[in-house]
């Protein structure tokens, strides 16, 4: 039986192979990574299992079985940075020409933000956001985007923030998908500042306040014009924790 780190190793190979050159067929996979069938149908039985990667196409093959091409997921694409971030880091173009498409507002920006000067924070960016994302378990372009949203502009300050909204202004969807966010954020806070306040409120009475009462002005119920408005008590709560 092959030891766990020999598997462990194998796996990785074929992750990050197709992370770095784009959807593959298993026989393709086995060029690449220079290992036999086993070890790659193994990986990507797993892999499928995972949701790490999905398959993307199917052409007709020498005989009645048809080709089947695998590519990643965001989820996939994320745990391939996790394994091997040094390599991938320095073949982003490769990696955003490839799966750009699965990350638009980040990843499919890649070429935008390097011409505008960000590719350093960009690439810190991009960690924070497979960190959040593989820690949390969030894993969908949505949440994705929505972190990526929350580096820019609550981890970062003065010079670096500048060259983030110039760039965010230079682009018509970048722009729009920056303000509108921040539309939403700044509604929440608004709900938010006022639990506080009713918050510090309760702290300061003399007296025994009617906690029923306090119950209810501390619920957290989104905006209407918030677009999480009409999700659940439950889901609203689970996006502000989040």
């Amino acid at each position: 039986m092959l030891s766990q780190n020999i598997v462990r190793e194998s796996y990785k190979k074929v992750l990050c192979s197709i992370a770095e050159d784009g959807e593959a067929t298993q026989y393709e996979l086995r060029s690449a990574t220079g290992l036999n069938y086993a070890s790659v149908h193994a990986a990507i039985e797993q892999f499928l299992a995972w949701q790490l990667i999905e398959e993307t196409r199917r052409e007709a093959g020498p005989g009645p079985t048809p080709k089947r091409f695998f590519g990643l997921t965001l989820k996939g694409l994320a745990f391939a940075f996790r394994w091997n971030e040094k390599n991938l880091s320095k073949h982003m173009d490769k990696v955003a020409e490839k799966w750009g498409s699965i990350f638009p507002l980040a990843l499919g920006k890649w070429k935008y933000f390097v011409v505008a000067g960000l590719e350093k924070e960009f690439m810190n960016a991009f960690v924070f956001v497979v960190k959040w994302f593989l820690e949390w378990g969030y894993d969908t372009e949505n949440f994705a985007t929505e972190q990526f949203w929350y580096f820019i502009f609550q981890m970062t300050a003065g010079a670096a923030k500048v060259k983030w909204l110039k760039a965010l202004r230079g682009d018509s969807e970048l722009r729009q998908w920056a303000v509108e966010e921040m539309e939403e954020w700044l509604l929440e806070g608004r709900v938010l500042t006022k639990i506080h306040q009713r918050s510090l409120k309760v702290l300061k009475m003399p007296n025994e306040p009617n906690w029923n009462e306090v119950v209810n002005d501390l619920r957290f119920h989104a905006p209407k014009e918030s677009k999480y408005s009409r999700l659940s008590e439950h889901e609203e709560m689970s996006h502000f924790l989040e």
